[in-house]
């Protein structure tokens, strides 16, 4: 029997047998062994997942060419599945049941309040995590956090070279307050302290003491430039990517204190089961015996619908944010974990894009394939901008010259009804209306980002340039990514998982591209606005950009932030007009 009509049969036996229960499911091969052992909250959903494709990276090949039947044990609770699932482990000690070790410890700087004495120190280990005050950390490695640690017991144990003694708990206390005022920058008084007292040391050539305080800033100035002031108040936030390729998992980390970075990692494990199972099993492991203690751990939404099944102390901290800075930060992880995967795989190679053109062409039942036109735009509703792109592809990969953006706006402000639809036409019609044409072959395809509609919308624009290319479309899901590759009647088509790969990969691009562009051309019409302001020139300008870095950081400042800046005066004008130009 083949393995094609194995998956099949076990598909169907599946989903007519096995309950929807939490439990305990054993993959077993063609000699009745278990060769994997999984847990789930909902066992039929989470078997299933193992036959539903390769467009999440969940299909296995390696471990699904020997599975052959299966078994299950429903739990009581999702509790007792976790014993189930580790009595089941030992019991058969199954070839794919990898552990994933994840005990590491990083430095923190840890603060205890005792005796009427604050202790100051690092330490990479730490065993009971109620047992101190306050704790900053995990330190990444080179910044420098040794002379900071000198600094700070410097700073506040010692007064005149004596260390500081005879002061009560209310007395410390508030020296722990300062101290954590540093680490969360609510002021700046110790960062200038410094700057004073590194200038001080050299004057009097220790020069020894003044590279420490040089170090010192350098360390908060490393901290400071990686805050995001919108998570400031959040506390301990920690993030996690998961990419699957093939047998491996790649994992990008980014730990944030007060909304700043103060931990990043990238890493991959060997893996052979479904990325779900992955996820649970690594968090899990992750927390076991670490000195992490995070107020929330966050993923992509997109494992929300997977019924992960984590223990009580993930459970009440686990988070899948979909809107909002959170959800920015996933998804700038999530496409920082993607890059490494590529460049670890190098998916963009000369050999695999031979492979992948030809698995393209086999797929898509074309006779022969030259390029590959990506469209894509984007736009802000009730505003002006709108910008669409075209990305080209050929056997050796982005093709530069072919590849072109087009500023829409004056399409837009003449629309009617304005829509992701008509916008996608006349992205494509307009690129069609230049040089181009004359270089567009009867094998190069086109695919749209969307559906049908917006298939149906590039098939009118080429029908207006007496084109008849082939169309298709990149379905994207709730989540905003790849979910499938269609023809131009909505069918499916299935490809191969690398080529999956690649597909989702350039869409990604030329979505990031319209989105760049668009920015670009806002902050350019953010910028004609500012210097139409009656009194305010380039010099006020310069001033403003040096201090709020984005005209849109400048629309959303308070008044009482611009006049720092330009005073009073001008302040007015701007802040009135910008409020003004919102309004409307």
């Amino acid at each position: 029997m083949t393995n094609k009509l194995i998956d099949n049969k076990l598909y169907t036996s599946i989903n007519q047998n096995v309950p929807t229960s939490p439990g305990v499911y054993l993959w077993k091969n063609s000699s009745g062994e278990v060769v994997y052992v999984g847990k789930a909250i909902n066992l039929r959903k989470r078997m299933k997942q193992y036959f539903e494709g390769h467009i999440n990276s969940w299909l296995t090949p390696i471990m699904m060419e020997v599975i052959c039947d299966y078994d299950f044990i429903i739990a009581k609770s999702e509790r007792d599945a976790f014993a189930l699932e580790l009595n089941q482990i030992k019991k058969y000690n199954p070839i794919y049941n990898i552990k994933l070790r994840e005990k590491r410890n990083y430095p923190y700087f840890v603060f205890k309040i005792q005796k009427n004495e604050l202790d100051i120190k690092i330490l990479s280990e730490i065993k009971d995590k109620t047992k101190y005050d306050y704790k900053f950390g995990p330190l990444t490695p080179n910044t420098q956090y040794s002379d900071f640690l000198d600094i700070l017991i410097n700073y506040f144990l010692y007064s005149e070279g004596l260390k500081i003694i005879n002061q009560d708990n209310t007395y410390w206390n508030n020296k722990l307050d300062l101290i954590k005022n540093i680490f969360t920058f609510k002021d700046d008084w110790f960062y200038k302290e410094l700057q004073k007292r590194e200038i001080w040391f050299s004057d009097n050539m220790n020069f020894e003491w003044a590279l420490k305080y040089k170090k010192g800033l350098n360390f908060l100035d490393k901290i400071k430039e990686t805050q995001i002031t919108e998570i400031s108040n959040m506390q301990i936030l920690h993030f996690f990517a998961f990419e699957k390729y093939n047998d491996k998992v790649f994992i990008s980390i980014r730990f944030y204190q007060n909304g700043s970075l103060i931990f990043v990692e990238h890493i991959n494990k060997e893996w052979k089961g479904i990325i779900s199972d992955f996820i649970e099993q690594y968090l899990n492991n992750f927390y076991l015996n670490t000195n992490y203690s995070p107020n929330k751990i966050l993923i992509d939404c997109i494992y929300k619908d997977n019924e992960l099944m984590f223990n009580d102390y993930i459970n009440s901290k686990i988070f899948y944010p979909q809107k909002g800075i959170l959800k920015q930060i996933i998804d700038n992880l999530n496409e920082q974990n993607h890059s490494i995967v590529m460049i670890k795989n190098k998916y963009m190679n000369k050999n695999n894009l031979n492979n992948i053109w030809i698995d393209i062409r086999n797929s898509l039942n074309l006779n022969s394939l030259n390029r590959i036109f990506i469209f894509d735009n984007s736009f802000i509703n009730n505003k002006k901008e709108l910008c669409g792109v075209v990305d080209v592809y050929d056997q050796t990969g982005y093709v530069k010259k072919m590849s072109k953006v087009n500023n829409l706006e004056k399409y837009k402000l003449n629309m009617i009804k304005q829509s992701d639809v008509q916008f996608t036409y006349y992205n494509a019609a307009c690129y069609l209306n230049s040089n181009i044409l004359y270089k567009i072959k009867e094998d190069d395809i086109f695919i749209a980002d969307g559906s049908i509609q917006q298939i149906k919308e590039i098939k009118e624009a080429l029908k207006q340039f007496d084109l008849n290319n082939k169309v298709f479309g990149l379905v994207k899901n709730n989540y905003h990514k790849t979910d499938k590759l269609i023809d131009e009647n909505g069918k499916q088509i299935k490809i191969d998982d690398i080529t999956f790969k690649f597909l989702s990969s350039i869409q990604e691009k030329v979505d990031k591209r319209a989105k760049f562009y668009l920015n670009k051309n806002k902050n350019n019409n953010n910028k004609s606005s500012l210097l139409k302001i009656k009194g305010i020139g380039k010099q006020t300008e310069s001033k403003l950009l040096n201090y709020f870095k984005t005209f849109e950081k400048i629309k959303k400042a308070k008044f009482s932030e611009i006049e720092l800046v330009v005073g009073k005066k001008f302040a007015k004008l701007i802040y009135d007009e910008l409020n003004k130009e919102e309004s409307n």
